[in-house]
């Protein structure tokens, strides 16, 4: 982890913040209509058209030249890693380097080794943008090894992306398809303009740090198809930051993405941070889709918050805009909150792509503000409404946020065991109703509950502002989603 002592603090409580924008949605501001069911598919994809790349020409494979390395296990998590570096080649393109992973190589040294395989990894010591090719026959290959829960790991000098195999190789959308390829960029014109777009927007690029774009795009008969959407499945990307001078200890992570009428809308990347031996910082960021992504820095204060025991979480929230105040300067922290207001910050918290389509609610318009974050949080399974309505001026309950805080758990972290309390201490009137008792049970032992009064639970009782802040704060926290 690392020391704040190193970083010295930017003044007026400036903080750092990781845009994204969506160079697609930039181009093509129009978003077209899917439906609900449609837009949860856990490993459904969304293509869209892209210009197509000169085919990749065959060519003799030497042994791990090099220019190749193995990313270091800070990259590639625990369990058996297996180098695919033997069968990369590369050649210089007009925007920067092609690595392709050969086809009859890699099969044949995957052939070779018997061990159980978790993540197959390459590793190409090349600054600037670097696009990696990989076979769809490959991606299938590795997937029948690995199973589930196995990864494909691809990185460059300049960042790295983890490719859950289950993404490639397990979707009906992507077979037959000839190259996978992933790209990571660190420059080009659309990236260009990401620092002037954070500026007209009162945000500013952190100097010296590096606008980064990653990219998946399916290849077939030299047609390619952008894989916009990951469905339900969060991918882990990585981007070298070099060694900026900033204060960790206020660090904030945006994204940029377009969903208001061709506007770029600036919102949250859930985003860690780590310094490696040589001193380089790096981001790590988890997202369901495609993006650019850019360190700015912005600052946030509410009035109303300077003795409230909310105001830490409420000022790292605002400060990454998670959350707004009911005004500029007033936050509000003992009002009641609306179920349409915890579901926004929910899902800016999560930093979740948008989804189209209705969310199928009576009470929901598509003019309404709320509108867009109650569909995106439909679509990720994260809220149910009430006999077709979702209620959303409604005050949200206690057992209500413990099954929004549950599921969140379980989008960001499918398969994880998780923490559950006994509910028996708690008197007959702190009961929840049974449908919330299971996700109660673990916002308790996982401790994510903000202002619950000693040996009281009021399932039914109405969460503040301030009370939902905290709680989203500490999910985040859990989830590894900010710097902690």
């Amino acid at each position: 982890m690392i020391e704040h002592s190193l970083f010295r603090r930017m003044p007026g409580r400036m903080l750092l913040m990781l845009l994204m924008i969506s160079l697609t949605c930039l181009l093509f501001p129009g978003l077209g209509g899917r439906d609900r069911a449609e837009a949860g598919a856990a490993n459904r994809l969304a293509v869209a058209p892209t210009a197509p790349t000169a085919p990749i020409a065959p060519a003799a494979i030497p042994a791990a030249e090099s220019w190749t390395f193995l990313p270091p296990d800070w990259m590639t998590g625990a369990g058996h890693v297996f180098s695919w570096n033997s069968a990369l080649r590369k050649e210089a393109t007009e925007a920067g380097h092609l690595v392709a992973i050969d086809e009859a190589s890699a099969l044949a040294a995957l052939q070779a080794e018997k061990s159980k395989i978790d993540v197959f990894a390459v590793g190409a010591q090349l600054s600037g943008n670097a696009t990696f090719a990989i076979p769809f026959p490959v991606a299938k290959a590795a997937y029948e090894r690995s199973g589930a829960d196995g990864a494909l790991l691809l990185a460059s000098s300049s960042g790295s992306i983890m490719l859950p195999l289950s993404l490639l190789a397990d979707n009906d959308a992507l077979e037959g398809a000839g190259d996978v390829l992933a790209s990571i960029q660190t420059t080009g014109e659309e990236i260009d303009r990401v620092p002037a777009l954070a500026d007209a927007q009162g945000l500013r690029h952190v100097d010296d740090t590096p606008v980064a774009e990653f990219r998946l795009v399916v290849r077939t008969n030299g047609e390619e198809r952008e894989i916009s959407d990951f469905g339900r499945t969060f991918v882990q990307s990585t981007i070298a930051l070099g060694r900026p001078v900033f204060d960790m200890a206020s660090t904030a992570e945006f994204l940029a993405g377009q969903r208001d009428n061709g506007v770029p809308r600036f919102g949250f990347a859930p985003t860690r941070f780590f310094k490696d031996s040589d001193g380089t910082l790096h981001a790590i960021v988890n997202r369901s889709g495609n993006g650019v992504y850019v360190l700015a820095s912005r600052k946030a204060a509410f009035r109303d918050l300077i003795a409230h025991w909310s105001r830490p979480a409420v000022d790292r929230l605002a400060e990454t805009g998670i959350v707004n105040g009911r005004t500029p300067e007033c936050f509000g922290p003992d009002a009641p909150i609306t179920r349409s207001e915890f579901v926004a910050m929910l899902v800016r918290g999560l930093g979740l792509q948008d989804k189209t389509g209705s969310g199928n609610y009576s009470d929901v318009a598509e003019g309404n503000w709320f509108a867009s974050d109650v569909r995106i949080a439909a679509a990720y399974g994260l809220v149910s409404g009430y006999g077709g309505k979702f209620s959303p001026q409604v005050g949200l309950n206690r057992q209500e946020l413990a099954v929004l805080l549950a599921n969140a758990l379980r989008l960001a972290k499918p398969g994880a065991v998780w923490n559950a309390a006994t509910l028996d201490g708690y008197s007959k009137e702190d009961q929840p109703a049974g449908w919330a008792a299971p996700s109660m049970s673990v916002v308790l032992g996982e401790e994510l509950f903000g202002g619950l009064l000693a040996g009281r639970l009021e399932p039914r009782g109405i969460v503040t502002r301030g009370e939902a802040a905290v709680s989203l704060e500490l999910l985040l926290r859990k989830l590894g989603f900010i710097y902690s």
